[in-house]
């Protein structure tokens, strides 16, 4: 929560691709990628909820967007979620 946004989005990225490195083998990747990527999607909403005194994770995706996107003003850098692509590959 006193991470700023950018940072906070890094943080879940990481997790998410450790997530994914970890379980690489699994049978089931389709499922696995599609609880993984709603898990941490709104657990990130929830912590950038708290961290914005927004009310609810509804609110935080209307202002962020699906991806709880933001373009830093510094480097005009875009942050987003990396969500794990559901389909089997």
């Amino acid at each position: 929560m006193f991470l700023s946004h950018e940072e906070i989005i890094n943080n879940y990225n990481s997790i998410i691709i450790g997530y994914l490195n970890y379980y690489k083998f699994v049978d089931n990747k389709n499922i696995f990628n599609t609880l993984i990527s709603y898990i941490l999607k709104h657990s990130c909403a929830k912590t950038l909820a708290r961290k914005f005194k927004l009310s609810s994770r509804r609110k935080v995706f209307q202002k962020y967007g699906p991806n709880l996107q933001i373009r830093t003003e510094r480097n005009n850098a875009a942050y987003k979620l990396k969500t794990p692509p559901t389909h089997s590959q």
